[in-house]
Parts: structure tokens; C-alpha cells; sequence
């Protein structure tokens, strides 16, 4: 593992939590079909559920690496997601290991609870990608860049700001560069260090190149 770069290591950190995430699909189906004769249903919420939360999580790892204000809170909704499950699949576990019907193993007071949770599963879950996309998207008035005691421009967030060119003279050789180095390195945002590199690689400047 320890020879593998960055984005091999995040790709696979990924698939494991995707692949953790849908581990629960069959359950849901499992579970929505004793109670909704409709099985697109059981699909849908069980592969929303997975794929919901894994979004909200990679929109906290994004959160993370952008810079953004409170990234936590990211996390706390990814939680929150993650927290209806243990409720709702609970008791299908204990039922498929006494070999009793789903409502046997529950009390009324649970049976209550447990379908509120089922019924608001979604539309927590809404809410949580809602708040996800908000993290997600790309900043479209940066801040304006300002003088420091050297003379330099720097954006708002401390680090000097480059124009494209300025980056081209600094950084002749960018074969090693990732779009967050150079987002870090010119105060501008990761989707523009990234189509920065592609230009550079497009232009032939990937390298040392005197022109």
C-alpha cells in the first residue's frame, strides 16, 4: 500500500466505503418487501439510502481539502444518515434470527418508532444532499486578492494569489502536481488548479520547457 500515490489510495478508500454503504441494499429490499408490495420501492430507498450517504461523505472530504467553513457539519449530517439504520434494520436481524415474523420482535412503542424512521428516511436524506450540494459548489465570487508587506497579491484565504501566467514562470515543471498543490500553491480553487494542469499538459509545458 505504501507505494501507491494519493489517488490510487483515495479511489480505494472510496470503493471500501461505497462498497460498506450498499452492503445494507439487500437488507432495505429485504425489509420493504414484507411491508410495500410495490418492489421498486424497496430498491429505490435501499440503493437512495447507500448512495445518499456516500455523496455526503465525499462532500465532506471535498469540504476538507477546498478549505470550507465548518466542514463538520458535513459530517454530522453524514451521521445523522448513517444513524436510521441501525434502527431500522435491528429488528429485521432479530427476526430472520429467532424466525419470527418483523412485527414480533418489536413492541408498539418501537413498531411506532421504527416505521416514523422508515417513512422519514428520505426526506432526511434529501435534506442531507441538499446541504451536501450547497458544500459542493463552486465558489463564484472569490475574494479579492490584497497586497501583503512583500507586495504580493493574496487571496482571502491567506495564500499568495498568481495570475496564469505568474504560475508558469514559478512552477516550469508540474509532472508532479496535483490540482490541490497547485490550488495551495497559486491561492486559487482545486477546479482551477486542475484545468490549469490540463492546459499546461495541453500546451506542452508539462515539463521544463524554455517557451
Amino acid at each position: 500500500m505504501r507505494h501507491l500515490n494519493w489517488i490510487t489510495r483515495r479511489r480505494i478508500g472510496y470503493a471500501l466505503t461505497l462498497s460498506a454503504l450498499l452492503v445494507s441494499v439487500p437488507r432495505y429490499i429485504a425489509i420493504l418487501a414484507d411491508i410495500d408490495p410495490v418492489s421498486l420501492t424497496a430498491w429505490g430507498m435501499g440503493l437512495l439510502l447507500a448512495l445518499g450517504a456516500a455523496y455526503i461523505f465525499d462532500a465532506w472530504t471535498y469540504a476538507l481539502r477546498a478549505g470550507r467553513k465548518n466542514p463538520h457539519r458535513l459530517l454530522v449530517a453524514f451521521a445523522v444518515n448513517l444513524a436510521y439504520e441501525p434502527l431500522i434494520v435491528t429488528p429485521f436481524v432479530l427476526a430472520r434470527l429467532w424466525g419470527e415474523p418483523l412485527a414480533a420482535v418489536m413492541t408498539t412503542g418501537y413498531a411506532i418508532l421504527w416505521s416514523i424512521a422508515v417513512a422519514a428516511a428520505p426526506v432526511i436524506l434529501v435534506a442531507g444532499i441538499v446541504f451536501a450540494v450547497s458544500y459542493q459548489r463552486e465558489d463564484r465570487t472569490p475574494s479579492a486578492p490584497r497586497p501583503d508587506t512583500a507586495g504580493h497579491r493574496q487571496s482571502g484565504n491567506g495564500h499568495e494569489h498568481l495570475t496564469y501566467a505568474e504560475f508558469v514562470r514559478q512552477w516550469p515543471d508540474v509532472s508532479a502536481l496535483t490540482g490541490q498543490d497547485v490550488a495551495e500553491a497559486a491561492g486559487v480553487s482545486e477546479r482551477t488548479g486542475r484545468r490549469w494542469l490540463e492546459r499546461r499538459t495541453l500546451s506542452g509545458h508539462s515539463t521544463n520547457n524554455p517557451s
